[in-house]
C-alpha cells in the first residue's frame, strides 16, 4: 500500500502532534481561566517506556473545593526523575467540574505544548516538501 511509504506517515505523524498540541494548549488556556488554585503533594512518579525513552509522570494529591482529596496522574512527562520528587509541594490549577483534568502551574505544562506543536508542524514541513519534490527521505542518493 502506498499509503504506508514514510513520505506519507511523516507529515500524518506532523498533523497528529499539531493536534495533540492545540488540544493541549485549548486545554492550557480554560485552566487559565477557569481553574480553581490548589497546593498539591507529589505522592508519586509512575515511570513508562516508550520507544527505549523513560517518561515519569506525577502523580499529584490535593483537596478540591468540597475539601475532598483527589489523587491523579499528570497526563504530560517530566523527562528526568529528578524534576519532582515524592513529597514535593507543587501548585496546580484543575477543573472544577473533573478534578482529574489538573495541570501542575510552573509554567513547564505550556512549554512542552508548545515542543509539541513546533515538532509536529517540522514534521508536517518535511514531510510535505518531500511529497512536492518527489523526493524520498529515507534514500538520499
Amino acid at each position: 500500500m502506498d499509503f504506508f511509504k514514510i513520505e506519507y506517515l511523516i507529515p500524518l505523524a506532523g498533523i497528529v502532534l499539531v493536534f495533540i498540541g492545540v488540544i493541549k494548549y485549548m486545554r492550557y488556556k480554560y485552566l487559565k481561566r477557569n481553574g480553581i488554585s490548589a497546593d498539591g503533594i507529589i505522592v508519586d512518579l509512575i515511570e513508562e517506556d516508550s520507544d527505549g525513552t523513560k517518561h515519569f509522570y506525577p502523580v499529584v494529591k490535593f483537596k478540591n473545593n468540597y475539601q475532598f482529596w483527589v489523587t491523579t496522574k499528570a497526563d504530560i512527562s517530566v523527562n528526568s526523575y529528578s524534576k519532582y520528587k515524592k513529597g514535593d509541594s507543587v501548585s496546580i490549577l484543575y477543573d472544577v467540574n473533573n478534578p482529574e483534568k489538573f495541570m501542575i502551574n510552573d509554567g513547564k505544562y505550556i512549554n512542552g505544548v508548545f515542543v509539541l506543536i513546533v515538532i509536529g508542524f517540522l514534521f508536517l514541513l518535511v514531510g510535505l516538501l518531500s511529497l512536492f519534490l518527489k523526493t524520498d527521505i529515507t534514500n538520499p542518493n
